[in-house]
């Protein structure tokens, strides 16, 4: 069964959500106003900051609830975005969408292989997707997206106001997202919540790597005294450079650099991210040779 997306003058796509607690606390139609509180909550922020994260942009996107059935324990939300200009979210989280996601490579899916499992480290590969690297060793390749998603905190307490914290309670025992003609996006039962549970410290090494071989950089500012504070214009930008090449540093503590500063240099660069504030270090590892 297709997704069926309506679609406004403006050229917005509508998705019609339908989000559904089922178990015996809720034969008789009612929902815990606490759970049902928490879960609009935890939708609403998971949907606005995965686009912030992918699109750079909060004006993208409105999400809206539908008057509530009589009688029902689901709710049901508008979720309207333009997937022609941006990402479309609802495809990478994995509840809804059209866009083209690689199978086992949506968020929702992701938080599931991984199992509750801590992770350990987040990389960047040649190919510049990101490397899950867990506790016990295993890794997992996904799109370079998923480096920010995963490791924020609130992302996480958002998937767990949604399905975590709702399936513990007594009585609940699935939660679903479906289409508005019946299709699943989404089934959690309350044996596999826990890989959803809240993660205060998400990914043990707050930051990503990625190594550069023979990059050409030259030097703006430099500091006989200290390795660190130098700067160094690398792809048109000026960033401040850390030097772990004792080699070098001696050669330009003794006078033996004399064109440093107009020569260029290939350096084996180390690019270190914050995957919280998204801040990058630059360390040179090694200074090879002049151009």
């Amino acid at each position: 069964m297709k997704n069926k997306r309506n679609v406004t003058d403006e050229g917005e796509v509508v998705d019609k959500l339908v989000v559904k607690y089922d178990g015996e606390a809720l034969k008789n139609h009612k929902i815990d106003l606490d759970v049902l509180t928490e879960s609009l909550n935890g939708l609403n922020n998971l949907l606005k900051e995965v686009n912030l994260i992918v699109n750079g942009t909060s004006e993208n996107l409105n999400v809206d609830v539908e008057p509530f059935r009589e009688g029902s324990f689901e709710y049901l939300i508008d979720v309207i975005q333009n997937p022609t200009q941006y990402l479309d979210i609802l495809s990478i989280i994995g509840i809804g969408g059209t866009g083209v996601v690689a199978a086992g490579s949506t968020l929702i899916e992701i938080i599931r292989s991984i199992s509750g499992r801590q992770i350990q480290k987040i990389a960047l590969t040649a190919d510049g997707d990101c490397k899950i690297i867990l506790e016990d060793g295993q890794e997992i390749v996904a799109p370079s997206y998923f480096r920010p998603l995963l490791s924020s905190p609130s992302i996480r307490k958002a998937l767990s106001k949604i399905i975590h914290n709702p399936l513990q309670k007594e009585g609940y025992e699935t939660f679903k997202i479906s289409n508005s003609q019946g299709k699943d996006f989404v089934v959690v039962n309350e044996k596999e919540a826990e890989p959803f549970r809240y993660r205060r410290v998400p990914v043990e090494q707050s930051y990503s790597e990625q190594k550069f071989d023979d990059v050409p950089i030259t030097f703006l500012t430099i500091h006989k005294d200290k390795n660190t504070g130098w700067r160094a214009n690398y792809e048109d930008e000026t960033v401040t450079v850390t030097i772990e090449d004792e080699d070098f540093l001696q050669r330009v503590r003794t006078g033996r650099e004399s064109r440093i500063f107009s020569d260029v240099y290939y350096v084996d660069l180390l690019v270190r991210e914050n995957l919280n504030s998204l801040d990058k270090t630059y360390i040179v590892d090694r200074v090879n040779e002049l151009l």
